[in-house]
């Protein structure tokens, strides 16, 4: 009599936990001559195509800087030293060389350029310095400091360009540099 006891009273549970497990879950509940309940409508379709548009451009916008890089990559092959001395690894003297092969590739494609770098090329590297720190407004002793000379030595470099530029002596020095420096770029827009 015991045993009937039990096993009917885990009966009764069995059936109370199912009801009320039935009466949590909508899908026990729901009857197929019924709506669909909210929980499983159908997405919009607009929803897929929306993702498939931003996968889409994200791969186009990996592609382009997959491209990018190549393209720069391909581009520095002609010139390893310039590209090594822009990330500050290469030796100074054989990028120059590079560059100044650069500018004659450019030359000859553009005779603007050619101009310019013709005008430039007429000055040592010190005396570009000098021509270049004064048009950015640095002193004769800040010029003196970057050449590791003296401030003599910086005046001398300057009547030199005065010379060579055949640049007026009367007029200041930083002011007949910019004045050059304006005209040979009028002259390549020209």
């Amino acid at each position: 009599m015991g045993e009937q006891a039990d096993t009917e009273s885990v009966s009764t549970g069995a059936t109370v936990l199912e009801e009320l497990i039935a009466g949590l879950d909508p899908l026990a509940s729901w009857t197929a001559g019924e709506d669909t309940p909210h929980e499983f409508a159908v997405a919009a379709t607009w929803e897929g195509w929306a993702i498939a548009v931003m996968v889409l451009l994200g791969l186009a916008l990996m592609s382009r800087a997959a491209w990018m890089m190549w393209r720069t990559r391909t581009r520095f092959k002609g010139w390893p030293e310039l590209a090594r001395f822009a990330d500050g690894k290469g030796n100074r003297e054989q990028a120059e060389a590079e560059l100044r092969m650069l500018e004659f590739v450019a030359g000859l494609r553009h005779p603007e350029t050619r101009k310019v770098s013709a005008a430039w090329n007429k000055l040592t590297p010190s005396e570009q310095l000098v021509a270049w720190g004064t048009m950015h407004d640095k002193t004769v002793q800040d010029l003196a400091d970057e050449l590791a000379c003296t401030p003599s030595h910086v005046y001398n470099l300057r009547t030199s360009i005065r010379k060579k530029w055949q640049l007026e002596t009367e007029e200041s020095f930083a002011q007949s540099i910019r004045a050059r420096h304006h005209e040979l770029l009028t002259k390549v827009r020209d």
